[in-house]
């Protein structure tokens, strides 16, 4: 089973597909996968939008997706990107179980390339159960959780008419895509800004991901676009194992008032005709800095 990916940010280096053609089915997962939903099987699959946020109620609380897809003409690798999925998401390629995600806000993805084949089934399942008893509750869902926002008694709750029964969301409620990547992925950006005076200093903090897990060697640049200057620029070479590295680089100078900062890694050697391995931007207006000259 792969490790899930962290994916708060798209990656901008070869584009993305978003996936479409779904199917869905209405079954517990213990259940699903005894019937052979994993790799597609049973009668029962529907047509459905995605993304579309469900609800789940008792007797209905695991839905299953699938689609499939032809094996991307891209020669690095493909990542599974799934914006927002509610609540216990597992996902299976090709019958393969890649791995599992707890949550709903944040991104989240897997490397599919290993797996590829030259037809492809992806199948989804979400979960979100239901929990009537505030006292038995196993599962954070703040404001989801319905119970605090019903205008009813919690002893109520079971003997209300169908309109009013307890439901929590569910489902895929961001798109899923594929991305079309290098060998390493940026995971996150983090921007601080430090000011004394009329001086500052730009610290950016970028997580890199290699997904190939053989030593790789390149560059990584913050790229800050001003405003009737000439755009800045930071540079920093690195070297890095399989798994994940943290690099950080800096500046000091007059302070400006920008609204996008991205940060790029280019494999080595870099030179004049190097591509862009990853690429993210942040958005987020911030001030940042620019060498004094």
């Amino acid at each position: 089973m792969s490790d899930c990916l962290f994916l708060p940010m798209p990656q901008r280096a070869a584009g993305a597909r978003e996936l479409s053609a779904w199917e869905a089915v209405w079954m517990p997962l213990g259940e699903g996968e005894a019937e052979g939903l994993t790799v597609g099987r049973s009668a029962g699959w529907k047509p459905i939008e995605v993304p579309r946020q469900l609800s789940a109620r008792e007797g209905r609380q695991s839905i299953w997706y699938r689609t499939e897809f032809p094996r991307p003409d891209h020669s690095g690798r493909i990542v599974l990107r799934i914006g927002g999925a509610f609540l216990a998401t597992n996902v299976w390629l090709n019958g393969k179980l890649l791995g599992s995600h707890y949550g709903y806000f944040a991104p989240f993805g897997f490397d599919l390339t290993p797996y590829l084949k030259p037809e492809n089934l992806l199948v989804i399942c979400c979960e979100a159960p239901v929990e009537i008893s505030p006292e038995k509750k196993r599962h954070i869902m703040g404001l989801f959780n319905d119970g605090d926002l019903k205008p009813y008694p919690a002893s109520a709750y079971g003997s209300l008419p169908e309109r009013y029964q307890w439901e929590v969301p569910v489902g895929l409620w961001r798109p899923v895509e594929l991305e079309y990547v290098g060998p390493i992925t940026i995971d996150w950006m983090r921007v601080k800004p430090h000011f004394e005076g009329g001086d500052g200093r730009l610290e950016v903090e970028a997580r890199l991901r290699n997904l190939d897990g053989r030593q790789m060697e390149g560059e990584v640049e913050l790229s800050v676009p001003v405003p009737g200057r000439e755009t800045l620029r930071l540079k920093r070479e690195v070297r890095l194992a399989g798994g994940a590295d943290d690099d950080r680089i800096g500046s000091r100078g007059r302070h400006v008032r920008v609204s996008r900062a991205d940060v790029g890694y280019r494999p080595a050697p870099v030179g004049p005709l190097g591509k862009r391995a990853a690429d993210i931007s942040s958005r987020r207006r911030l001030r940042a800095v620019v060498p004094a000259r």
